[in-house]
């Protein structure tokens, strides 16, 4: 009995169908996980994360430098000085007077090295220790420290700028991949339909051909039909896995989900104006332009303070010293101002200048052109939306045309005033309006997420599918 539960059970499971099994997930919930798990987005803001920590680099640019310096100094000889080394004394030795003294020296017991290392001071051991602490403070280096933290923080602008340039690349495939997955479902439930209205037909055509009121090609063209609709499902439900597989991969996930936010479309849409003055206003790759050229600016002040002189303080105390006539007479600290200028440079600063005003040019540029390409594609991108909403409508009427007449057919199919093709037909094309219509609904909120993408309001997404018409097949 117990097996037998068991056995029941696991029936029961498998019986199931798969996206019953899966983990719902709304499109604001799937493109909640995204932005936390796509590797692309990660790479992007840790890109960040290093321009800002460059950034906080160049702000020590104006701080103080200390330094502590510390040395030994085994010489091979101590250093020293002999007093009778020195004018005028170095002279006495060769004269009269010197003999004199030498002579007199000599007879009380003391020979010329006595007299040399009376006279003779160490002024260093033969080793040396020796320790200080040097500061040194920039005060003015031609604007040269300003101009690199304005090109650290332009190069963080443009690292923002490409997380946000990033992110909406994302949203538009988070779009594409989750509805595409919601299509592919409704594909699959309206050749489901077909498949079964089909399969109505079949067994009506195999009844009537049994009793002699239609011709056996009649019955096969049925059979012939309603294959095709099921290897037409079987094809679908494998487009269905790929996309399910695309969604798993954007996700991050290995878990299967089951998207549970409809296609819609919605009655009234903004005019393209907006979106244009929108998107310009807020278009990542805009603003990196505006970030490069801020960064030529920076380098052509860079390289223009290099012509001017620099300006520093700078401070030493000595931290330690041996007990050496040397290290006495050092004093134990010093400060004061230095100036350093370049009278002659190899580095080319004039050429440096002149790319730097050859970049800003090709960024205004770029700048100029990309507007308009901007414009362009918002509006093409409008079109697009309003085409597939148009459409959409417009196929409404095909689509109660198309149902009327099957139910024509099948009625005029079963009194024998309408042949078997005639009835395939018009199912079929049912199949085809039902599936146009909602590729149509699934080319709308491609385009309208590409519209809300380029111009910032993915936030918006949510208020255009509460206010939308929910799609049904």
């Amino acid at each position: 009995m117990a097996a037998a539960t068991v056995m029941l059970a696991v029936l029961m499971l498998f019986s199931v169908p798969a996206q019953a099994r899966a983990q719902v997930l709304t499109f604001e919930e799937a493109w909640a996980r995204i932005q936390e798990t796509h590797e692309g987005i990660r790479a992007e803001r840790q890109a960040l994360e290093r321009v800002k920590n460059t950034r906080e680099a160049a702000r020590a640019l104006k701080r103080p430098s200390i330094k502590l310096n510390a040395s030994y100094t085994h010489l091979s000889d101590p250093i020293q000085l002999n007093i009778l080394d020195l004018a005028p004394l170095d002279s006495i030795g060769d004269s009269q007077l010197g003999q004199i003294l030498g002579e007199l020296l000599e007879t009380i017991g003391i020979s010329p090295d006595d007299v040399n290392r009376a006279f003779t001071t160490d002024f260093t051991e033969q080793d040396i220790f020796f320790s200080n602490l040097m500061a040194l403070w920039p005060i003015y280096a031609g604007g040269r420290v300003d101009a690199a933290q304005e090109i650290r923080e332009a190069q963080v602008l443009e690292a923002e700028q490409r997380v946000d340039l990033k992110v909406r690349s994302t949203f538009d495939d988070t779009a594409k991949y989750y509805f595409g997955v919601v299509l592919a479902e409704k594909v699959i439930e309206t050749r489901e339909m077909a498949e079964m209205a089909l399969d109505r037909h079949l067994d009506h055509a195999l009844k009537l051909e049994e009793q002699g009121q239609i011709a056996r090609v009649e019955r096969l063209s049925a059979q012939v039909t309603r294959d095709r609709a099921a290897v037409a499902t079987r094809k679908s439900e494998d487009d269905l896995e790929i996309a399910r597989l695309a969604l798993a991969s954007l996700l991050g996930e290995g878990d299967a989900f089951h998207p549970i936010s409809p296609l819609f479309i919605n009655t009234e849409l903004p005019p393209a104006e907006d979106f244009i003055e929108q998107t310009l206003q807020s278009f990542p790759g805009l603003k990196i332009l505006s970030a490069r050229a801020e960064q030529a600016n920076g380098l052509i002040e860079v390289e223009s303070g290099a012509r001017l002189p620099e300006v520093f303080a700078f401070g030493n105390v000595i931290a330690y010293k041996d007990d050496s006539l040397a290290s006495e007479m050092m004093p134990d600290w010093a400060v004061g101002v230095g100036l350093s200028f370049e009278i002659l440079d190899r580095t080319g600063q004039s050429g440096k200048i002149e790319a730097a005003r050859s970049a800003i040019l090709q960024v205004q540029h770029l700048d100029r052109q990309a507007r308009r390409d901007l414009k362009v594609l918002v509006e093409k991108t409008w079109q697009e939306a309003i085409q597939a909403r148009t459409e959409y409508d417009g196929l409404e009427s095909s689509l109660e045309l198309a149902e009327e007449n099957i139910d024509l057919r099948e009625k005029a199919f079963a009194q024998g005033f309408s042949t078997s093709l005639e009835v395939v037909d018009a199912q079929l094309f049912v199949t085809a309006v039902r599936t146009q219509r909602m590729a149509a609904a699934y080319n709308y909120v491609n385009a309208l997420t590409r519209l809300l993408s380029l111009s910032g309001q993915r936030d918006a997404m949510t208020h255009y599918q509460e206010s939308g018409v929910e799609v049904t097949p």
